[in-house]
């Protein structure tokens, strides 16, 4: 059994949507992409299950 880190940094963010760093944050900005959580002043992660509810709207709105 593998066990997934709920919590994503920026890196992990990008290679899972495919989305550029610049395009996070706009769309982040813009209301279309789910907000990170600060963990420190200087580290922001993302929940796994906000990324995947947001990939799961992306694939219903696509059909």
């Amino acid at each position: 059994m593998q066990i997934i880190n709920p919590l994503l940094p920026l890196k992990a963010v990008t290679q899972f949507t495919s989305l550029s760093r610049a395009t996070v944050y706009r769309r982040v900005k813009d209301g279309t992409f789910p907000k990170p959580i600060r963990i420190g002043e200087n580290r922001v992660v993302w929940r796994h299950e906000d990324l995947e509810a947001w990939l799961a709207t992306c694939a219903a709105a696509s059909h």
